[in-house]
């Protein structure tokens, strides 16, 4: 069982004490201090020793915690060492009503680790799973953790079985080298004409559902951006001609799944700021597209999966703009606004819906926690089974494919692309930044955002260290070297 230290404001004692209860009800060994601090004993010791021994540290994050530089130091203390940190944010925040130092804080907290909005006391439902969920995640970590150090503990047992392997390897190094070769798996696939065979790279059983299913598209000469007046948009409001070369590309969006598959595989490097940063999960939700991840997280990915190829710095990678916008819209000629026409098919008295049965918009029903003042769709009218039908994300592949076969390339969750952003797209684009310092692209609209966003040729920018619940990713595949 994890051990959990509760960080609080004292300010918020009576609302702690809710969450201690509703711990202790679960089982959960936990520590808060105005709780379990006995009469007499050192107050400053008893938190030291408590928050070292945590293998789970719960923010109870509000106003008072942010305002608090020994809460806070209790959060910095997570820098160190192999921690789950997961925040309650019990109370609305708004930035504009923080002061320097809390906005301060507010935002290196959410810009480090996701966090869970809290709206009842004790929790329940989605929230209480949630918590739940993390602190069984730290559990398995634990015991991962103590069958490594048993493993230590053999070593020297090891080392004289190794040794007499690298002996018989020496003498019989024809054969070894003969094993290894056939080990070996060429990871550059030749496309052949007229073939869109999805593949898999992954040969190991099981991880049909980790490793992303791609699509190989047949290379050409293409032009980004808008081709009309109806297209002319600003600020993607000028063309550019590119030379496309064969790739792949990812049939769905990267799904939670695939992204916990990463978490876990990669947690004893995340001190060192590798790997996969953990976000809320459930199985319910693991084929629902990844959201809340930076540019930089996409790319942490994709340097996992390619390191679970076998092959550092390749094949898999982000798509450039030229390629995701080729792949969005399905090989369609001649191309159109959207990739499924030139309409959304919403207005007239027989409404096509079009982008029902392809794009998962925002839905007229959506809950009130969102205050948003833009265009929704109400996709219920469409009788039939592939259309939106969700207030937030849908699991990939719910809705129809685009031309290429791939799903979800309007809508769902906004996805990041490989450049830097280019205020004119006629320039073309460095997508190579070891410093990660411009400012990236982000394409295909989402179920949260503007109307607008669904066209192929729109364009988002964010910094490579900013995300949002609406903004996910896709990933491509290099075929011939």
């Amino acid at each position: 069982m994890p051990r959990i230290f509760v960080s609080h404001a004292s300010a918020n004692d009576i609302a702690v004490n809710d969450l201690s209860d509703w711990l202790s009800a679960r089982g959960f060994d936990h520590f808060v201090d105005h709780r379990h601090i006995n009469a007499g004993v050192s107050w400053d010791a008893v938190l030291r020793r408590e928050a070292s021994r945590a293998d789970i540290l719960i923010l109870f994050v509000t106003e008072a915690w942010l305002a608090s530089e020994e809460c806070y130091a209790e959060y910095r203390s997570s820098y160190y060492g192999d921690r789950t940190v997961l925040p309650l944010l019990v109370q609305p925040l708004r930035s504009d009503e923080l002061n320097n130092a809390q906005h301060k804080r507010f935002s290196t907290l959410c810009a480090s680790v996701q966090g869970v909005l809290i709206r009842n006391l004790p929790p329940d439902e989605l929230e209480a799973e949630m918590i739940t969920s993390a602190i069984g995640r730290a559990e398995r970590a634990a015991r991962v953790a103590r069958r490594m150090l048993l493993l230590v503990r053999s070593a020297f047992a090891a080392a004289v079985a190794i040794g007499t392997l690298i002996i018989l390897a020496i003498l019989f190094a024809g054969q070894v080298r003969g094993l290894f070769e056939a080990w070996s798996i060429d990871r550059y696939i030749e496309l052949a004409d007229n073939t869109g065979e999805v593949f898999f790279d992954c040969e190991e059983e099981g991880w049909e559902t980790i490793c992303p299913e791609m699509v190989p598209l047949p290379g050409g000469s293409y032009v980004i951006g808008p081709l009309t007046d109806d297209e002319f948009i600003a600020p993607d409001r000028n063309t550019r001609e590119v030379e496309i070369t064969q790739f792949a590309v990812s049939r769905y969006e990267i799904t939670k799944g695939q992204w916990q598959a990463c978490v876990l595989s990669t947690r004893p490097e995340r001190h060192v700021g590798q790997g996969c940063r953990e976000l809320p999960f459930t199985e319910a939700d693991s084929r629902k597209p990844v959201d809340s991840i930076t540019w930089n997280d996409a790319q942490a990915y994709v340097a996992w999966l390619n390191d679970k190829l076998g092959q550092e710095g390749g094949p898999y990678r982000l798509l450039s703009e030229a390629e995701w916008e080729y792949a969005a819209r399905g090989g369609v000629i001649p191309r159109t606004i959207y990739s499924w026409g030139d309409a959304l098919g919403i207005m007239g008295t027989n409404p096509t819906w079009e982008v029902c049965r392809y794009a998962n918009v925002l839905n007229p029903d959506i809950t009130d926690a969102y205050d948003v003042d833009r265009k929704s769709i109400d996709c219920s009218q469409l009788r039939v089974d592939r259309k939106d039908r969700y207030q937030e994300t849908s699991p990939v592949g719910e809705l129809e494919a685009n031309g290429f076969g791939l799903y979800d390339t309007a809508g769902n969750v906004a996805e990041w692309v490989a450049d830097c952003w280019q205020e004119d797209p006629e320039v073309s684009p460095d997508i190579i930044d070891e410093t990660h310092n411009c400012d990236r692209l982000v394409k295909g609209g989402s179920w949260f955002g503007d109307i607008d966003r669904l066209r192929p040729a729109a364009r988002g920018r964010l910094r490579p260290d900013g995300f949002g619940f609406n903004i996910g990713m896709r990933i491509a595949r290099d075929l011939v070297p």
